[in-house]
């Protein structure tokens, strides 16, 4: 599955799996960013849906930079890593691309307004996805039940509320609305 080798893909074409940039992280490659791309190592890619579109694993803020200085086209590798390739991280890649669409981020243009200061962006991003990795982990270890946790999933997404993960100890879930403003309930697992 994927391709071989580096590719040189359109940006545009480029899909992604992370709702927001770190500003530490944009300014790192800032000091070395060329771009006529030399020492620009390929982003890593991904089709996740089967569907043809490839989305970044590893590699928004290098992309972001090389977009924002006109690079049209990038080198990209397709990542058959464990950590992405394994059920768990199938799983939680497909969570980030619901929420890139939930948020409407189509192309690593829509991230522009969507920089964090490392503080935020350890607690908005980094948390999220611990807490997402917790969820995961809880649901495919049948630490808590499935069945009820798809009930209580199911009556919050008909109120426009999305859960997005769970404490370390199953205690409380963590959603958001719409909006992305952000909530959390206290949660009894079965």
């Amino acid at each position: 599955m994927g391709f071989k080798g580096i590719n040189i893909v359109d940006i545009s074409q480029l899909k992604l799996s992370q709702i927001y940039l770190s500003q530490k992280k944009i300014a790192e490659i800032i000091t070395w960013f060329i771009p006529s791309l030399e020492n620009f190592q390929p982003v890593c890619v991904r089709d996740f849906l089967s569907n043809g579109n490839l989305h970044i694993t590893d590699g928004h803020t290098r992309t972001y930079i090389a977009w924002l200085n006109g690079v049209k086209q990038i080198p990209v590798i397709y990542d058959n890593c464990e950590i992405v390739s394994c059920e768990l991280g199938q799983i939680q890649y497909r969570n980030d691309i619901e929420w890139c669409d939930r948020f409407n981020l189509q192309s690593i243009a829509d991230l522009s307004d969507r920089v964090l200061t490392e503080a935020d962006y350890e607690e908005l991003w980094r948390g999220r996805c611990g807490k997402m990795y917790d969820l995961e982990v809880a649901l495919l270890e049948g630490k808590i039940d499935k069945k009820q946790f798809s009930v209580k999933n199911e009556s919050l997404k008909k109120r426009n509320l999305y859960i997005y993960g769970i404490s370390e100890d199953h205690t409380v879930l963590y959603y958001e609305n719409e909006q992305g403003e952000l909530f959390e309930i206290p949660y009894t697992a079965v």
